[in-house]
């Protein structure tokens, strides 16, 4: 989002390649209430003892946005999560330096309910919020709720859900509008999930389809995101993808590198980029036989990633 005018977010030139990111960008982007987990657990209704996770990791990247040049950041962020039989709810709060000086501050909330069973379907409601703040400038917010049902199957499950509400940068507002579904299954082996989404955000509107593949191994964790955004007025086009690799360190400490390229999120207000980061998590989990991998989030595609959220340059 630009601070003149909030509404034209991607279809606005792109910034000049010879200047410094950091100091180009005139608003923070809020971080999202979960790691890419958020999608697996919510696809599926979950029957877990009450747990309560947290986890702090810290993160060197190499950035490069679409229209500037690359740039190094630091980052550290830290998230609590509960999870219960038919509630959860997550908080993440970071800060990302760049090598200029310039720091953005992000912070994210999220909470989902299950209500009882309406025949085959599983009924959800949902409701996420972030805020940020870039140097000076005015913070930037969101705050969106929903309901999403689950129909569940041998294997896996279906789901279909939509979602209201508001964002802005300052005092300038714009509606947003989702709808959304898709697909998960487990039958393979690795989790695989299909999903499709359309968000309108003001004037901009884009239609994304995205493939998310979890696997496990010897403790090893991998998340891969492949997904191309089919239509768009104002939001871009193109594939995009991410990898997420864990290797345990510990029992409670993993190593993270990760990378890719991710779309143009008006609902965040970001703007398109490449990265690559290496760091540290560490994770307890409180109560419960293992710990959830996930807290409270819509499932759409262009919101499925992980780690990388922090080192995402606002618009």
């Amino acid at each position: 989002l630009s601070a003149a005018t909030p509404s034209s977010l991607a279809r606005a030139s792109p910034p000049r390649a010879n200047r410094d990111p950091a100091r180009s960008v005139t608003v923070g982007r809020p971080a999202r209430a979960v790691l890419m987990g958020a999608a697996w657990s919510l696809a599926v209704v979950p029957a877990l003892p009450a747990q309560v996770t947290g986890s702090f990791e810290g993160l060197i990247s190499r950035v490069h946005y679409d229209g500037f040049l690359p740039s190094a950041a630091g980052s550290l962020a830290g998230a609590v999560a509960f999870r219960g039989r038919l509630a959860a709810m997550s908080a993440r709060g970071s800060a990302l330096l760049f090598e200029s000086g310039n720091s953005t501050w992000q912070a994210s909330l999220g909470g989902a309910y299950f209500t009882p069973r309406l025949g085959l379907l599983r009924p959800e409601l949902w409701a996420v919020a972030g805020s940020s703040r870039y140097a000076h400038f005015p913070s930037f917010w969101h705050a969106i709720g929903g309901a999403r049902f689950h129909f569940p199957a041998l294997g896996g499950a279906a789901w279909a859900d939509g979602g209201l509400g508001r964002t802005a940068f300052g005092d300038s507002l714009r509606p947003v509008a989702l709808v959304g579904a898709g697909l998960l299954t487990h039958t393979l082996g690795p989790r695989l999930m299909l999903a499709a989404s359309y968000v309108r955000v003001g004037d901009t509107t884009y239609t994304d389809v995205q493939a998310t593949v979890r696997a496990r191994h010897s403790g090893i964790e991998i998340d891969g995101t492949a997904g191309t955004r089919l239509w768009s007025s104002g939001g871009g086009r193109g594939a995009y993808g991410e990898i997420v690799l864990a290797v345990p360190l510990s029992g409670v400490a993993s190593l993270v590198v990760s990378g890719g390229r991710y779309p143009t999120d008006p609902w965040r207000g970001t703007i398109p980029g490449r990265y690559v980061s290496a760091g540290v998590r560490v994770r307890s989990v409180a109560r419960g036989a293992r710990p959830p991998t996930s807290a409270p989030a819509p499932v759409y595609p262009a919101s499925g990633s992980s780690g990388a959220d922090d080192h995402r340059a606002p618009a």
